[in-house]
């Protein structure tokens, strides 16, 4: 990525910084301006008959098929790398942008969503990032403060001076630390994982640190287990929330990441009857057709109805992405290397808190927000490389 960010948030410049090569962006941003009113600085939403168009929206919009060269049926999902570079081709994407995006290491993690996902959740972390980065210039020129460094350098010393500032909400111990690995094995406490940045956390907790909104560690439908509703879904494998994590900051550098830590009481899981958890592990019939109906988002058979009504699933957890379902003809279809496997090549478990006694037993939870500082990120791809 560039070493200096754009100075403006609207502007062309921003476009290139999001990924997009140089004549794919003056397409973007020469359509963008011919829309907008006359103003300086451009504005950042334009009205659109009754409705608002917000600059990120339209950018994103244009990877989906506002740009003539790209055809959805072309939306790579399989590990043949030839269609992702030719899907990331036709959506105008630059060289190091497609580079961070198929960056080997993250393969394991790239391929549980379809080429297109990537794209756009690469053009929203950056333009989050970058958002943050002007506001922050912006407070700094107000007060008086010296020069806002927008080197690499600088900006990843204000980033881990941030994530190592007490807050209510982001533990002063970084994920890769001593204390962070210690709670991972807490006598009669089962921890489970995810990886994410830091912004979806705003709203977690309330000014006094106290559990507020929940639902900001949901995942949208369609999740392995639930094709219609949102899942709170967690790693049993710490490894598998880390390398999501890392695989953010590569595509992302400037935008910060943590490891959630949701720790429960052993015992208030294995109190749950079998009419409020069911497991479901590879090669049972009955997990590739939850996996199957689920992803394509249909209605659930009789047999399977089960499922809709209890609060937590423990299984195995799809390496691939719904697309990859709604292509085929029936779940025999589904393979094993459509297992995701976590570190030591076993398959990866999660645990799915599903519909609202789900949420209510999640929200039993001990929570903690480990952020992985620019230094860790750094040791574990390097490392993570000599191993690939």
């Amino acid at each position: 990525m560039n070493s200096t960010l754009p100075d403006q948030l609207v502007s062309l410049a921003t476009i290139k910084y999001l990924g997009y090569d140089d004549e794919t962006a003056s397409q973007i941003w020469n359509k963008w301006i011919a829309q907008a009113p006359e103003a300086d600085p451009v504005p950042e939403i334009i009205p659109i008959y009754q409705f608002e168009l917000t600059f990120m929206d339209y950018i994103v919009g244009y990877s989906y098929g506002h740009g003539h060269r790209y055809d959805p049926e072309l939306n790579a999902n399989d590990d043949d790398d030839a269609k992702w570079y030719d899907c990331m081709d036709r959506c105008g994407i630059n060289k190091d942008t497609q580079g961070a995006i198929m960056d080997p290491v993250f393969k394991r993690t790239r391929l549980t969503e379809a080429c297109v996902f990537w794209i756009r959740n690469t053009i929203e972390l950056r333009y989050e990032a970058l958002k943050s980065s002007i506001q922050e210039a912006s407070r700094d020129s107000l007060e008086g403060s010296a020069s806002h460094d927008t080197s690499r350098e600088g900006a990843d010393a204000r980033f881990d001076s941030e994530t190592l500032r007490m807050t209510p909400w982001v533990s002063q111990d970084t994920a890769m630390s001593e204390a962070a690995l210690c709670a991972t094995n807490a006598p009669g406490s089962l921890t489970l994982y995810k990886g994410m940045d830091r912004s979806r956390l705003t709203r977690l907790y309330d000014s006094n640190g106290n559990l507020d909104d929940g639902r900001a560690l949901s995942s949208r439908p369609p999740t392995d287990f639930d094709g219609r509703t949102s899942a709170f879904c967690f790693a049993a494998d710490r490894d598998v929330a880390i390398e999501y994590a890392a695989f953010i900051k590569r595509r992302s550098d400037r935008t910060p990441v943590v490891i959630v830590h949701a720790t429960f009481k052993k015992s208030t899981i294995e109190s749950l009857s079998k009419n409020e958890m069911q497991r479901l592990y590879w090669p049972s019939s009955e997990w590739k057709r939850l996996v199957f109906f689920s992803r394509r988002m249909k209605r659930l058979p009789p047999d399977l109805k089960k499922f809709n009504q209890v609060s937590l699933i423990i299984g195995n957890a799809s390496a691939r992405p719904s697309l990859a379902y709604v292509n085929m003809g029936c779940h025999t279809e589904i393979t094993e290397n459509m297992v995701l496997k976590n570190a030591a090549g076993r398959n990866a478990i999660q645990y799915a808190f599903l519909n609202d006694e789900g949420e209510e037993l999640f929200e039993k939870a001990e929570l903690k927000v480990f952020p992985i500082t620019t230094a860790e990120f750094s040791r574990w791809y390097r490392e993570a490389q000599a191993e690939s």
